[in-house]
């Protein structure tokens, strides 16, 4: 099961948003306007139970982020990323 959500500030709702996560059996959760930037740790946005896989901006819109249950192997394809687009 998948989930997506726009959350507009994720470091703000995160304690919120990991109680939410202990009554729920997401395999993977995707978070638009997150807005997180290189200064926020991934350990400050950890999820138990889950990996986060982040694409950060500027703090101004656009930033991207999954949580994917650490019980699933992945790969981040970085082929299909486009760096350019992601510094505007």
């Amino acid at each position: 099961m998948h989930h997506s959500l726009n959350i507009v500030s994720l470091l703000a709702n995160i304690n919120e948003l990991r109680l939410s996560m202990e009554d729920q059996n997401l395999d993977v959760l995707a978070i638009n306007e997150s807005p997180l930037c290189e200064s926020i740790t991934n350990s400050s946005m950890h999820i138990p139970g889950y990996d986060i896989v982040r694409r950060d901006r500027n703090r101004n819109g656009g930033e991207v982020c999954v949580y994917i249950q650490t019980t699933i192997n992945f790969n981040e394809h970085t082929t299909l990323r486009n760096d350019n687009y992601m510094k505007q």
